[in-house]
């Protein structure tokens, strides 16, 4: 009995490993990596490569993905997607994204220029983090919440990364607009009271 006991628990393990395996990997179209958020709703968000963090170049993320004869609505990017993606130039982010998750572009040192589009809602604690070569950022208008040094470094204290240009869509300044520090803000209405260079 205890030998069947001990099989069963065996095979239950392996079964558990089996699942958390594959659901963590996801699955990968035209070199970039998606995890299922949703059967229901049909969505997916991308995340990092299986082994390791090689997206590099310009990555073009699509609005829908097919996978296993089901088409899939990409409404995220996950937590850290694309950390430390140094080699990584350029993304472009699709209206169906809403989520930017947490660490998302963390490190990617090579960005010089990215545009949130006006879909996204929330953009994650730190997820540009140590992106210190970006140059021009667009806010799209739908953004509601911009998470804690979300555009900072680390260089002996926690510093906000310079842009030259930050084009603000939104009418109404997003929770943790002044987590952004823009030489040049361009804002839609005066009510970005705690911005300088306006």
């Amino acid at each position: 009995m205890k030998r069947f006991i001990q099989k069963q628990l065996l095979l239950l393990v392996a079964v558990l490993s089996a699942t958390i395996t594959a659901s963590a990997y996801g699955f990968g179209v035209d070199g970039i990596y998606y995890n299922i958020t949703s059967d229901v709703d049909k969505t997916c968000s991308v995340t990092y490569p299986q082994y390791g963090h090689d997206y590099s170049g310009s990555i073009n993320i699509p609005s829908t993905v097919a996978y296993n004869n089901t088409s899939y609505t990409v409404t995220g990017i996950g937590y850290r997607a694309f950390e430390d993606c140094d080699n990584l130039t350029s993304v472009t982010i699709p209206n169906s994204v809403t989520t930017i998750g947490s660490f998302a572009f963390e490190g990617c040192s090579s960005l010089t220029s990215v545009t949130i589009p006006n879909s996204v809602t929330t953009i994650g604690s730190s997820a540009f983090y140590d992106c210190t070569n970006i140059c021009d950022l667009t806010i799209g208008a739908g953004i509601i919440s911009i998470g804690n040094e979300a555009f900072s470094y680390y260089d002996y204290r926690t510093t906000y990364i310079d842009i030259e240009k930050v084009i603000w869509l939104p009418n109404t300044p997003p929770k943790g607009y002044s987590e952004i520090n823009g030489y040049r803000n361009y804002v839609a209405n005066d009510s970005y009271s705690e911005l300088d260079n306006v």
